[in-house]
């Protein structure tokens, strides 16, 4: 009979799942052990990136710190002149470029060298100013100096070169190098001489006065120092100071010519007339200096119209052709054309002097002086209520405009309105305190009020300016309310008979504070 297959014994099914479990751990095994290899090389892989960014990232360190021993450097000689509250990058202009890279190993300069550089490179023009002489030459030792250092370097060294970086418009080197000059003990007068000039031309006007007494400080025996803070002092209104600056003699050949010829406006300002005479005495003939002959010109015509000289004994037709050929030249000269209408005036043409300031021109409505005449027209030919318009206009534009003042102080005395006039002279006194003519105007208006004790300070203190002024005290509402005696009284001791006998002062172009 036919067998049966034997069914499988415990044992034997025991063996075959034993033999497919170890088959599956192999599987398991196999499959894990090349998992594994995966990922540790991607591991290995990111550990090597790593180590490259590292690699660079130490690199730049190293680099970057060589750069700042280089920078450090760069700068030995800057930590001597700059301050810490100007470390500032200078900023990059046509005679200052950005600095270049320095050199690992800064250069060494000496004092000698430097010196030689410095005078091979600026020197004083014919007209007495600080120049530059070689422009290339000039840049390169500054550059040099600032990129360098300097061994053992005396106080002159440092104010040469803040003349040197002055004139190259480099204020902040400038001022570095004149801190460390004043700090060797070292004065720099002629870069405080530089830096005022400066100032002046380009109208920082508060700097200019800082330098001008800095200068003037240092070398108080100095024509340049005198005239130079005087124009500063002019410059900001101080009026008094500058006129008390320039009241004592002073050796004007000594003073550049340029400073010379702005000098000399101002004393046609504050009526310095004996100072302006021996101004215009230094002044070099037209062959001598054919750069200033038309500035010279131009003072001279002022002096004679503005000083103190009757009409009769002016040379007038000569005044007006000089001035005419000066305007001819230059159509744009507006102080050539003020003074032309001024001659004009003088001369009894009135319509010619209003033809010559009623013109489009926008330079003449940002000075008060052509509005200020324009007035003085309308006021000779009768027209009140446009000359006191005029008036007005000018003293909106500067107050400084004191004969303005004036004049409306007198039209408002005209119509009787004293406490008006009082005002407006009081005006004209703040507008320029050493103008003899409006501490005149106002005591004249006091007296018309009936105060004696204002009216006598304000007759004294013009008396003290022109003691000439009180022969026509005595003719004013001054003799109603004052003897002979009592206005004598008013009359300083020391006081002496003044360059100006009449205390006129309207033929001013810049209505008392011009120039």
């Amino acid at each position: 009979m036919p067998t049966g297959k034997r069914p499988a014994s415990p044992i034997e099914r025991l063996y075959a799942l034993w033999a497919i479990g170890l088959i599956l751990t192999l599987i398991v095994v196999v499959a894990g052990a090349f998992l594994l290899s995966g990922y540790s090389a991607r591991q290995t892989q990111a550990i090597n990136r790593l180590n490259e960014r590292v690699t660079a990232l130490e690199t730049a360190m190293r680099d970057a710190a060589e750069a700042r021993r280089a920078e450090a450097r760069h700068d030995a000689q800057g930590a001597r002149i700059v301050s810490p509250s100007n470390t500032e990058e200078m900023a990059p202009s046509e005679a200052n470029q950005p600095r270049p890279q320095a050199p690992a190993t800064p250069a060494v300069f000496h004092d000698q060298e430097i010196s030689d550089s410095i005078r091979a490179a600026v020197r004083r023009g014919d007209d007495g100013l600080i120049v530059v002489a070689n422009p290339a030459a000039a840049d390169a030792t500054l550059r040099a100096v600032l990129r360098n250092e300097l061994r053992a370097a005396e106080g002159a060294t440092f104010a040469r070169l803040a003349v040197l970086a002055a004139v190259l418009g480099d204020a902040k080197s400038a001022e570095a190098f004149g801190r460390e000059a004043e700090t060797l003990g070292e004065t720099p007068l002629d870069y405080y001489e530089t830096r005022t000039r400066q100032a002046l031309l380009s109208s920082a006007n508060a700097e200019a006065l800082r330098s001008a007494r800095q200068f003037a400080t240092a070398a108080p025996e100095s024509p340049k120092a005198r005239a130079l803070l005087a124009l500063a002092l002019a410059r900001m209104g101080a009026w008094a100071d500058a006129f008390d600056v320039t009241e004592s003699p002073l050796d004007f050949a000594r003073v550049p010519m340029p400073d010379r010829l702005m000098l000399g406006r101002l004393l046609i300002a504050l009526e310095q007339w004996s100072q302006l005479t021996a101004l215009t005495a230094t002044l070099p003939a037209a062959a001598e200096d054919p750069q200033s002959e038309r500035a010279r010109r131009l003072l001279v015509a002022a002096e004679r119209l503005a000083g103190p000289r009757d009409v009769g004994d002016t040379p007038m037709l000569e005044v007006i052709a000089t001035l005419e050929r000066l305007l001819a030249e230059n159509r744009s000269d507006v102080e050539a054309r003020v003074w032309l209408a001024i001659a004009y005036f003088q001369a009894g043409q009135y319509e010619a002097a209003r033809t010559t300031l009623s013109v489009d021109d926008p330079s003449l409505t940002h000075l008060p002086e052509p509005s200020y005449w324009l007035g003085r027209i309308e006021l000779e030919t009768g027209n009140l209520a446009q000359a006191e318009s005029y008036f007005r206009k000018a003293v909106e534009i500067s107050e400084s405009a004191a004969a303005a003042w004036e004049a409306l102080a007198s039209l408002a005395m005209n119509r009787d309105e004293i406490p008006e006039a009082i005002e407006l002279a009081e005006n004209a006194v703040l507008a320029n305190p050493r103008r003899a003519s409006a501490h005149f105007l106002l005591a004249i208006a006091n007296a018309r009020a009936n105060e004696p004790e204002p009216a006598a300070k304000a007759l004294r203190d013009a008396l003290a300016i022109n003691p000439a002024l009180l022969g026509q005290a005595a003719q004013t509402a001054l003799g109603e309310i004052f003897t002979p005696d009592e206005l004598s009284q008013l009359l300083p001791d020391s006081a002496a008979p003044a360059a100006n006998p009449t205390g006129d002062t309207e033929s001013n172009a810049g209505g008392g504070n011009g120039g």
